[in-house]
């Protein structure tokens, strides 16, 4: 008799094709909780939001500016929901980085950045 053959690992692209099948039926709250513990496990978060969620959709179901940093959202797309310099430099963004998302030199000193 032959032994079982071993399962075999779901590839990212076809798990992610799952997750987009799955989100068309899940409530708000579960697609959060999904995100979040993309977040955690460090899976391509970004290819996830691509199929259906973007940064207005979680900002408004309670994301941080944090968690959208960590899901690889950039500086001018969180100053476009009205995050201030000082929210973002929370989350972990250089000074570098905000002025090149269009906040002004006083925004960054009255953030707490120094020159």
């Amino acid at each position: 008799m032959l032994p079982p053959k071993p399962k075999r690992r779901q590839s990212p692209t076809s798990r992610m094709r799952q997750i987009k099948r799955n989100l068309k039926q899940m409530t708000g709250e579960q697609v959060a909780n999904l995100v979040r513990s993309a977040v955690r496990s460090k899976t391509p978060a970004r290819f996830l939001l691509a199929k259906g969620l973007n940064t207005r959709t979680l900002y408004f179901r309670g994301f941080t500016p944090k968690e959208l940093h960590s899901l690889g959202f950039n500086g001018p797309e969180l100053k476009k929901l009205g995050f201030s310099a000082g929210e973002l430099k929370v989350a972990g963004f250089s000074a570098k980085k905000l002025r090149a998302a269009g906040y002004s030199a006083k925004k960054l000193r009255a953030a707490g950045y120094s020159a």
